[in-house]
């Protein structure tokens, strides 16, 4: 494989947080910037000029979607800003959290999005049409960690892929590790 070292021009920002797009003709890198920017730039390190989303909080974190060009930015404040190369802003959403949102997942089809919390809401959504939420819950301490999984049945057959899709680990800053789904069903691991 080979190395091409590119020099961004972040505009005396400081970078907080990044994410690389999914795409393979045309990989897009999202950089979160303190005061309160994302700037977007090609592989080769050249900035798209007419595409940058700017809210009075910091990007926590950035996340693509797994095979549409669709990035996540969760804030500092508990907003999550979406945007897609079809449309020509970010939309908004500030539904379920209030606070810094320390995790975020996707799952392997796109179609669920999981978020966790500095006051331990895990939030559920649904990602097909926009940002949709579906359900939430409560824990204890920060979320930090979300993950989805795939279980395996009782005869050790390998799950289709929407099961893969419904179900999801979380945990945090309480040292208990939770599994949950869409349905609103979580029980302590």
């Amino acid at each position: 494989s080979l190395f091409f070292d590119y020099k961004l021009n972040l505009n005396e920002e400081l970078p907080a947080v990044c994410g690389w797009s999914n795409s393979e003709y045309q990989p897009i890198l999202a950089i979160g910037t303190r005061s309160g920017k994302v700037l977007f730039f090609t592989e080769e390190g050249e900035r798209f000029n007419d595409l940058e989303i700017t809210r009075q909080s910091t990007p926590c974190e950035i996340v693509w979607h797994p095979y549409l060009s669709v990035v996540f930015i969760c804030w500092e404040d508990g907003a999550i800003s979406h945007w897609s190369e079809n449309s020509t802003s970010a939309k908004e959403e500030k539904s379920i959290h209030g606070c810094k949102i320390r995790g975020i997942t996707i799952s392997p089809d796109g179609t669920r999005m999981v978020t966790g919390d500095d006051h331990g809401v895990v939030g559920v959504w649904s990602i097909s049409r926009g940002l949709n939420p579906i359900c939430q819950f409560q824990k204890e301490g920060a979320i930090t960690n979300l993950a989805f999984c795939a279980l395996a049945n009782e005869h050790g057959e390998v799950p289709s892929f929407d099961q893969m899709n419904q179900y999801f680990f979380f945990a945090g800053s309480s040292g208990s590790v939770y599994l949950a789904d869409d349905m609103k069903r979580c029980s302590e691991m």
